[in-house]
């Protein structure tokens, strides 16, 4: 499996108008619509031309001056979070800043890839809580990418990769919540349905028929009588109740025509 186009597609479709931070691969800058340059990856090519110029103080002084930026840029976006946001003007003034600098590094190649990036460094100011840098991502998947590196060949073609993709991101969702990997798992291997994102909220609220009254637990009609639960739609199985993470699927209602979940104990999932 490559990194191409074709290759990365398939597995982003549905994000390609959705807010990700990302570095500077082609690939992600021209697939998707709102894309936030990530800062550690730009701090880290300043500190690699620190690095080639070593006895040349002036490029640390521009590293500092990025630094500054960063720094000033994150205090704006705790300052307008409960805003929502920063300002289209503030990010293009912090990017005219940057672009500054980048004409300071002259001939040497960090300046294209600073001036390229500029506009799009300070996307997380209009959309609160989005991270600046992708370093939680990226330290999620750094166990199953450094092995698969190291090891010739280990993904023999592109169906294990795509199983590999979805145990990752499967474990990682686990962790996320809180929750038993092998827990959740079995569940999903007695019952394919099994959602756990919908049971991860076990104080979701339930909408009544009027829109504009939600509460947790259905009020009592005029003759004190408490209105049924709501039911699935005929010949879907029932699922488990809001809350209990580990619960067992309960039995259908053969009076309401729903039917089990299937019998996956002696077949191959």
């Amino acid at each position: 499996m490559g990194r191409g186009t074709r290759d990365i597609f398939p597995y982003v479709k549905d994000l390609l108008n959705k807010p990700v931070v990302v570095d500077g691969y082609c690939v992600y800058t021209s697939l998707f619509d709102i894309i936030q340059r990530c800062w550690t990856h730009i701090l880290r090519d300043g500190m690699n031309v620190c690095v080639k110029y070593k006895d040349d103080l002036y490029y640390e002084n521009l590293l500092y001056k990025l630094r500054a930026i960063f720094k000033k840029a994150k205090e704006i976006a705790k300052a307008t979070a409960k805003d929502g946001g920063g300002s289209m003007d503030i990010c293009n003034e912090l990017a005219d800043e940057v672009r500054a600098v980048a004409a300071e590094y002259g001939k040497d190649g960090f300046a294209g890839t600073l001036t390229n990036a500029a506009d799009n460094l300070f996307t997380f100011l209009r959309y609160p809580g989005m991270p600046p840098t992708n370093n939680n991502p990226e330290l999620m998947v750094r166990d199953y990418i450094v092995p698969q590196r190291n090891v010739r060949r280990k993904f023999m073609s592109q169906i294990g990769m795509a199983v590999f993709v979805v145990l990752e991101s499967f474990t990682s969702t686990c962790d996320l919540l809180g929750l038993s990997v092998g827990s959740c798992l079995g569940k999903i291997l007695d019952y394919p349905l099994y959602n756990i994102y919908e049971e991860y909220e076990p104080t979701r609220p339930e909408k009544s028929s009027d829109s504009s009254n939600i509460s947790v637990t259905p009020a009592p009609d005029n003759t004190g009588a408490t209105p049924p639960e709501p039911t699935n739609s005929p010949g879907m199985p029932a699922l488990p109740a809001p809350g209990d993470i580990c619960a067992t699927p309960p039995a259908p209602n053969d009076s309401s025509g729903t039917s089990a979940p299937p019998d996956t104990s002696e077949g191959t999932v």
